[in-house]
C-alpha cells in the first residue's frame, strides 16, 4: 500500500501460507541515502536530517545495508506489516564543477523525481529568465487538477527582464516545477531543467 512516488511511506503486508522464516528485502535507494547518482556527476547540495524509518508491527528494524537493501530475516506470521519511510524533502542537485553548461545552476529533487520548470506554470510563459536563489524556501502539493495529478514543488523566484532602455530588471514572483516526465504535454513553450541560481547565468 503506497502512494509512491509522491509518498515515501510503504506498506507491506506479509502473507505466508503458512508461519516460516525466509528473508525480505526492502530496497533503499540511492537518493535516499544521500547520493544523486553513483558517480560524482551529480551530488545533492544538502542533506537529509529526517531518517529513513523500518519497522515490523511497528518494532523498528535497521534499515541500513551497504547493496542498497536492508535485508529482514525473520518467522513471518500473515498479516505481519512492514513499513518503510523514506524521507522525500525538495533537493537541490549541482553538477560536477566541469559540467560549464550547469554551473551557478541547480536542478530540483524530490524522492526519486526529477522536476522542470514550464512555461504555463510560470509568470509571463517564461522560465529561462528565473533566478531561483539557493535560500529560496521550497514546497510540496500534490495537484489532482494539472497534469492527471502530480505533485508539484512551489516557491518564490525573482525574474529578470530588460526594460524599455535594455537595462535587466528583477521582479520577484511565483515558482512552479512539475515533474520532468510530465512535461511537453500543454503545447509549444519554454521549459528548463538547470535553473539559474545566479544572476550571471539567467537569460533576461
Amino acid at each position: 500500500e503506497t502512494r509512491y512516488p509522491w509518498d515515501g511511506v510503504v506498506k507491506i503486508t506479509v502473507t505466508p501460507d503458512r508461519a516460516r522464516a525466509f528473508p525480505i528485502k526492502m530496497r533503499i535507494p540511492g537518493w535516499a541515502r544521500n547520493e544523486a547518482v553513483p558517480s560524482d556527476l551529480y551530488r545533492f547540495a544538502d542533506g537529509i536530517s529526517e531518517p529513513i524509518t523500518l519497522t515490523v508491527n511497528g518494532e523498528r528494524m535497521p534499515a541500513g545495508g551497504s547493496d542498497g537493501y536492508a535485508t529482514i530475516t525473520r518467522q513471518w506470521n500473515a498479516g505481519d506489516v512492514i513499513a518503510l519511510t523514506l524521507p522525500m524533502p525538495v533537493r537541490r542537485i549541482v553538477a560536477h564543477d566541469r559540467v560549464e553548461a550547469d554551473r551557478g545552476r541547480v536542478a530540483l529533487q524530490r524522492g526519486p523525481i526529477v522536476y522542470t520548470a514550464e512555461w504555463p506554470d510560470n509568470p509571463n510563459r517564461k522560465v529561462r529568465n528565473i533566478v531561483l536563489p539557493n535560500s529560496a524556501k521550497l514546497t510540496s502539493e500534490f495537484r489532482a487538477d494539472l497534469l492527471r495529478g502530480v505533485q508539484v514543488i512551489k516557491g518564490r523566484a525573482f525574474g529578470l527582464a530588460y526594460d524599455a532602455q535594455g537595462n535587466v530588471t528583477k521582479a520577484e514572483q511565483d515558482f512552479t516545477a512539475i515533474p520532468y516526465a510530465t512535461w511537453a504535454n500543454r503545447g509549444r513553450g519554454q521549459m528548463t531543467v538547470w535553473l539559474a541560481a545566479e544572476e550571471s547565468v539567467a537569460r533576461p
